[in-house]
């Protein structure tokens, strides 16, 4: 079984790590709280999830799930799930460059984030949003708890 060893390895990265424990513990937490008085949920569109998975190929993941070995994976997908065989990465398809790009729709050079690693000249700062150089979680967290990958995408 390809895929469980590679969600394990994925697991064992910085954030990663309590995304997990969430998947298996089955709880609920809210990522960010609404605004007083603000809508629950978009009243035009039926509610949505990306789920990305970072590192593993798109053909064996569709092709296993298509031919019913991941079938916990398939119960969470339900019967509505949208497979997107047409969504292309960045190149170098380096993590937080091409999830920047597929959540903007815009490419690195338009949006800013150009590498997980990767030094501003205007500002004359080295932003480090999935640090690959040092070890330190503290960046990656950074992105959860303190907007830090918002704070460096230059477009909606």
């Amino acid at each position: 079984m390809l895929f469980p060893t590679l969600l394990i390895l994925t697991a064992l990265t910085g954030c990663a790590v309590n995304a997990a424990k969430l998947v298996v513990s089955g709880d609920e937490h809210d990522l960010r709280s609404r605004p007083a008085g603000g809508k629950p949920s978009s009243q035009r569109a039926a509610p949505m999830m990306v789920l990305a998975l970072d590192g593993v190929s798109r053909d064996l993941l569709y092709d296993m799930i298509r031919a019913h070995q991941l079938p916990n994976f398939s119960a969470l997908l339900g019967n509505d799930a949208y497979f997107d065989e047409s969504l292309l990465s960045t190149l170098p398809s380096t993590t937080m460059p091409a999830w920047v790009t597929t959540m903007t729709g815009v490419g690195p050079a338009e949006h800013g984030v150009t590498g997980n690693e990767y030094w501003i000249r205007e500002t004359q700062t080295f932003a480090c949003p999935a640090p690959v150089s040092f070890n330190d979680s503290n960046p990656t967290l950074a992105i959860y708890t303190d907007r830090y990958l918002d704070k460096l995408v230059e477009v909606p």
